[in-house]
């Protein structure tokens, strides 16, 4: 399949200061990526560097924005922060392309309005063909709407997988104390304290040799974003 985006050795410095280091990407018709870092990572960088300027269909916006409560002839600093949502909401449903690129679109909500979005991202827009770029640092509210997941952290794409590919490659442990040395001998790419046991994060070890250790879970995206950013050595999974 033709790939829709495609970055090859992005740069960009600011003085002394190096937003994009060598970034090299790629992304696939109809899929949800998700490129998430924390704040100064170069999310906005990455991004700009990609963005097109889109216009909007004013029939559809208009069409959306009836099955809104916004009121016809409001100010938009007169809105709560739900009808800006649902404002927003109007003018991304109303864009016809191929390519979508949101920039922290949830920023500055709180968790309902942020679940809203997502979800009318899904059902009202979304349709198997297009694809959607967005970034964000707030890693659990977006983990159920992507295809694919990328980590950036101060200007270098640090983890790229499918979410497929996370899913089934990742698992998080709960260890008994006595199961410990057992544990860390299966070189787990983290390591954090829970409430009475030890909590492993492992890549790609078998299902059987963990379930000795203690209770096997799916890690969150948050917990694997936080061990990706705390391993030490060369960044894992990175797009090629």
């Amino acid at each position: 399949m033709t790939d829709l985006i495609v970055a090859r050795g992005l740069s960009k410095a600011f003085g002394s200061t190096r937003a994009l280091d060598n970034v090299n990407f790629h992304v696939q018709p109809g899929r949800i990526v998700g490129l998430i870092g924390p704040n100064g990572a170069g999310k906005t960088t990455a991004l700009k560097a990609l963005l097109g300027l889109t216009r909007f269909d004013r029939a559809k916006a208009e069409g959306f924005l009836a099955r809104t409560t916004i009121p016809r002839g409001g100010k938009i600093q007169e809105l709560s922060k739900g009808m800006v949502t649902q404002l927003h909401l109007a003018l991304v449903m109303a864009i016809d392309a191929r390519l979508l690129v949101l920039d922290e679109p949830t920023l500055g909500l709180d968790i309902l309005f942020r679940k809203q979005f997502y979800d009318s991202l899904l059902s009202d827009y979304f349709d198997g063909s297009r694809t959607i770029l967005v970034t964000t640092h707030q890693v659990d509210e977006i983990q159920h709407v992507l295809t694919d997941v990328m980590f950036i952290d101060r200007g270098r794409i640090v983890f790229a997988r499918t979410m497929e590919e996370v899913e089934s490659r990742y698992r998080e442990v709960a260890v008994r104390p006595e199961q410990l040395p057992a544990a860390r001998a299966l070189n787990p790419i983290h390591e954090r304290q829970g409430i009475g046991r030890s909590i492993l994060l492992f890549e790609a070890v078998e299902g059987p040799r963990l379930a000795s250790l203690g209770e096997v879970r799916a890690p969150s995206l948050a917990d694997l974003f936080v061990a990706v950013m705390d391993r030490p050595g060369q960044p894992q999974g990175a797009a090629q």
